[in-house]
């Protein structure tokens, strides 16, 4: 009986939710519930440093590259013990795969580089699982992060 109750505290998972505008503003709301959320799950400031990287990221781009989309903005952080899943969804979008997005050239001198990709290139290198499924016209990017123990 101990050990199926410790079992169910294991994989129990807390959730919190958010709506935001398509503004960069509303960046700050997600940082807020993301700083609450890390601190309900004693989440390590590098393992935070990590998620924020990676929520803004994809954020910043659902807001820059579909501007004239009104929709809000879905965000659910899902936690349990070992690991933490983002989930943002993009209503009404147009498709764009982040983790199909090209690795940018980081070897090359900086006068070499095209510009833009270094985010989604840092977002996938910071979290263990970038996943994206595009479904009757929603966007979800699904972010997946191992917590240090």
């Amino acid at each position: 009986m101990h050990a199926e109750r410790a079992m169910a505290e294991s994989t129990e998972r807390t959730r919190m939710e958010r709506e935001i505008t398509r503004d960069l503003n509303s960046l700050e709301h997600i940082t807020v519930m993301l700083d609450e959320f890390s601190r309900e799950h004693r989440i390590s400031d590098a393992d935070r440093f990590s998620l924020a990287l990676a929520i803004e990221e994809i954020i910043t781009n659902i807001i820059r590259h579909q501007p004239k989309n009104n929709s809000a903005i879905h965000v659910r952080m899902n936690g349990s013990v070992d690991r933490v899943v983002i989930t943002i969804e993009d209503p009404e979008s147009v498709f764009f795969d982040p983790t199909a997005a090209k690795d940018p050239k980081v070897d090359l001198p900086i006068e070499e580089r095209k510009p833009g990709g270094l985010g989604i290139f840092l977002t996938k290198r910071v979290m263990d699982e970038v996943r994206y499924e595009f479904h009757e016209g929603t966007g979800t990017t699904t972010l997946v992060k191992r917590l240090e123990s």
